[in-house]
């Protein structure tokens, strides 16, 4: 019997998960999309003997589309979930781990077919691909974070960045769902964060000259910017991040180390 893993969200062009997997387990590697990205800083070997295994891309724009996909495919025995679901897709899971009840966001899945239905488990591996991530990018100071978004991949940050035992504050642009809204983040402000984290798609490919609305006349070689976008590799908001002296990373290796979190869950 094949087997299917596979990527749920919307929209979908930015993404690498399916290169990814491709590079990791069905060489010879392929280009990313977009900008360019290719994915030769991966580092990933090969291999071969996992025929009847497949990564696919589904889009679905409801969490109820989600649903139908799971119960209806019988092949699908796992899956990624990317924005805008990873909170939403809460209300369709069987159960959580204990990690992602935790954190109140999941972005892998497991799919049981052993029984008369499928059974579903709600997984976090964001949290560990970041915080490996950053703190392979960046030294750890005394200091505060900002996390710009409110959505599942900002809860994983927190997660993380509660973990490593960094204090931080969450900017939203949407009222009551973070401790700032963006008219807070003022360049006085700025002096008093180490480090900023984009938690949302701004920026992300096709809409690539987007960025945040900071004051980077505050941004100086004492900050750090950390982008969750990996598609560009360098986004707008890094490009002017560096151009004031800040170290900066993407989100590539964080792709990386979660989606190796996520096989290793599936067994595969």
């Amino acid at each position: 019997m094949s087997k299917i893993y596979g990527l749920t969200g919307y929209p979908l062009e930015h993404s690498l998960s399916k290169e990814l997997f491709d590079q990791r387990y069905n060489p010879p590697p392929l280009l990313g999309r977009g900008q360019g990205v290719g994915l030769d800083w991966l580092g990933l070997h090969g291999l071969h003997g996992l025929h009847g295994i497949k990564y696919e891309l589904f889009p679905r724009e409801s969490v109820g589309e989600v649903l139908n996909l799971i119960n209806e495919n019988k092949d699908l025995f796992g899956l990624n979930v990317t924005i805008p679901f990873k909170i939403k897709i809460l209300d369709i899971l069987d159960e959580l781990d204990e990690v992602a009840a935790k954190i109140g966001a999941v972005n892998c899945i497991t799919i049981d077919r052993s029984g008369d239905r499928a059974r579903t488990k709600g997984y976090n591996t964001d949290w560990i691909g970041f915080k490996r991530s950053f703190e392979k990018a960046f030294e750890l100071v005394k200091g505060k974070a900002l996390i710009f978004g409110s959505g599942g991949a900002a809860k994983a940050v927190g997660f993380a960045l509660k973990s490593i035992g960094i204090p931080y504050q969450v900017v939203s642009k949407r009222s009551g769902w973070g401790d700032l809204g963006y008219n807070d983040v003022t360049m006085e402000r700025c002096s008093d964060i180490r480090y900023f984290i984009n938690a949302t798609p701004v920026g992300m490919f096709p809409d690539v000259k987007d960025c945040l609305p900071l004051p980077y006349e505050g941004i100086t070689d004492q900050h750090m910017v950390f982008d969750l976008v990996y598609n560009p590799v360098e986004t707008e908001l890094m490009k002017r991040a560096k151009a004031r002296g800040a170290r900066v990373c993407n989100g590539l290796e964080m792709l990386k180390i979660q989606a190796e979190e996520s096989w290793r869950i599936w067994g595969i």
